[in-house]
């Protein structure tokens, strides 16, 4: 089954023990909870993409995008955003380094112009100096990201596309960010205890935090120990 945000949504009210009418989570939050814990698994463990863009004469400036995990002349920006830039090649094959320093002469003399380096910063990528010769042409630029995996969206265009093997722990970073929101709301009314399985008193909710704290942490653990017993073996 696709991980739609509805059928994410369902999972988590499962879990959360709240699927009886009248619920205790809007919807709302329980999609602001499961977007929150995209972000939070994305940045443990990132998803990889490589993005290659066509490179005009003099060119120095282009959009990062967020991209699927593939090469891509053209980036995809469904619902995911970017993390960092891990590597840059111009011409694709050779690559360049970071510049840490500011461009100060723009005008781009000969005396001035170093090395081809690049600089990014939110969503674009600057070149030191303008593309020229072998670096232009198409797919010329090519651009390794770590970036989030896809935000769900609410009408089920965009779906969830990270590993199937860490759908639980997402689901238990979204708990935890709803138990959050829980303890935050019965801190402002501590009458809030309501019908509904979910809602418990605040010594029961705060043990609840803690034990889902501690799975988390396991589950992280666990995690991290598979992706280096997968590492291929240096030879």
């Amino acid at each position: 089954m696709a991980d739609t945000l509805t059928v994410l949504r369902a999972d988590l009210r499962a879990l959360l023990l709240d699927t009886a009418a009248p619920t205790l989570w809007p919807d709302a939050a329980l999609d602001a909870c499961l977007w929150e814990a995209v972000a939070a698994h994305s940045y443990l463990f990132p998803c990889e993409a490589t993005l290659l863009f066509d490179v005009g004469e003099g060119a120095t400036t282009f959009l990062l995008g967020a991209g699927d995990g593939l090469d891509s002349v053209t980036p995809m920006t469904g619902g995911a955003d970017l993390i960092a830039v891990q590597r840059v090649d111009l011409p694709a094959g050779t690559p360049i380094p970071e510049d840490p320093r500011p461009i100060t002469d723009p005008s781009g003399t000969a005396a001035a112009a170093p090395a081809q380096a690049y600089r990014w910063r939110g969503g674009s990528l600057s070149l030191r100096r303008p593309a020229a010769g072998a670096e232009v042409g198409p797919g010329r630029l090519r651009v390794e990201t770590l970036q989030t995996y896809q935000r769900p969206s609410a009408d089920g265009a965009v779906l969830w596309n990270g590993p199937l093997s860490d759908r639980s722990l997402l689901l238990l970073l979204a708990q935890r960010g709803a138990y959050g929101l829980l303890a935050a709301w019965q801190a402002r009314d501590p009458a809030l205890l309501g019908p509904s399985p979910a809602a418990a008193p605040a010594a029961d909710l705060a043990r609840a935090l803690a034990a889902l704290d501690a799975e988390i942490a396991r589950a992280v653990a666990a995690r991290r120990a598979r992706a280096v017993r997968s590492r291929p073996l240096d030879v």
